[in-house]
């Protein structure tokens, strides 16, 4: 809301785009368990101690993470939450074979950490192949139409030519703004990359509307 509140965006878009809006501080988050991760093997020596430290850290954020979902794609929100439990997996694995007074053959480790390992690359791979291929394939857009008003002075034109937009075209699909504004982050989404034509009425207070000026 203040002048300094672009410059601010700009220059910290590396740690706020990537979430939702009202998540914007998971990228400090993030910092935070990086951070505590590395201190593990310096504040303690026991291996045990510090496979089970980790252990912790790493449920706790992956609770905090599944409970918040603060990444904007569902999809994200699931492979973090993977990755976190598959990271728990190897770091069990490890203190098996740091255990001198339990009986583990070496072969099963071995099988258990590679899976483990084949899992996460395998999971981060094809998260970045889907991604790659939604950005590049030149797909349909969700809605044909979208149709921006103000509501008093414009609801029942706005209404009405939906309704003649889908009875020209059956395929058509047609969202009007004011048929979902709860998540605007989520309807800004969908201005952005889903729909083939923007429709608006500039009734007079149709531009003194923050959300109708943003899409």
């Amino acid at each position: 809301k203040s002048v300094a509140g672009k410059p601010f965006l700009l220059s910290f878009r590396f740690l706020l785009v990537k979430f939702k809006p009202d998540m914007y501080f998971y990228g400090s988050t993030l910092l935070l368990r990086s951070f505590l991760l590395t201190l593990v093997p310096v504040a303690l020596q026991d291996a045990g101690a510090q496979i089970m430290m980790m252990c912790a850290f790493l449920l706790l954020f992956s609770l905090l993470q599944s409970s918040t979902k603060p990444w904007r794609s569902v999809i994200a929100n699931g492979v973090d939450s993977i990755c976190s439990v598959l990271m728990v997996l190897l770091l069990v694995s490890g203190s098996l074979a740091t255990q001198s007074g339990v009986e583990t053959s070496e072969e099963v480790l071995s099988v258990i950490s590679i899976l483990v390992m084949s899992s996460l690359i395998l999971i981060v791979a094809g998260s970045l192949a889907f991604a790659m291929c939604v950005v590049l394939m030149n797909r349909r857009p969700k809605f044909s139409w979208f149709i921006c008003h103000h509501k008093a002075a414009a609801a029942a034109q706005a209404r009405l030519l939906k309704i003649l937009l889908q009875q020209a075209d059956r395929k058509d699909r047609v969202f009007i703004d004011s048929d979902d504004l709860k998540d605007l982050d989520e309807l800004f989404n969908i201005v952005k990359s889903d729909v083939a034509n923007f429709v608006t009425y500039l009734t007079g207070d149709t531009l003194r509307r923050p959300c109708v000026r943003a899409k």
